[in-house]
């Protein structure tokens, strides 16, 4: 993070029109970073634990994940396809 924000740091020692164009950008690019740095370090993991937490009744009962469901939704819909190769090859003219 900081070698991207070290990149717009000459910005700020520009005169005139150059500056007025690249100081603007070089703030907002600053603050982007600094605010994704924060979310990512620690809002990102608060969620993934909140969401990927098991309730004690499903660690006794596990039941199927909506990614498996998911995942096995969507094998039997690529071996349907797969049944009519022809249907599924890109021609080109």
């Amino acid at each position: 993070m900081l070698s991207v924000l070290a990149v717009f740091l000459p910005s700020f020692f520009m005169t005139g029109p150059a500056q007025s164009l690249f100081v603007p950008l070089s703030l907002a690019v600053g603050f982007s970073m600094g605010a994704s740095y924060l979310l990512s370090s620690s809002l990102v993991p608060v969620l993934a634990n909140w969401i990927l937490k098991q309730e004690k009744d499903e660690a006794e009962h596990p039941k199927e994940e909506r990614f498996d469901r998911f995942r096995k939704r969507f094998q039997r819909a690529l071996e349907r396809i797969m049944e009519f190769p022809r249907c599924c090859s890109a021609r080109t003219p």
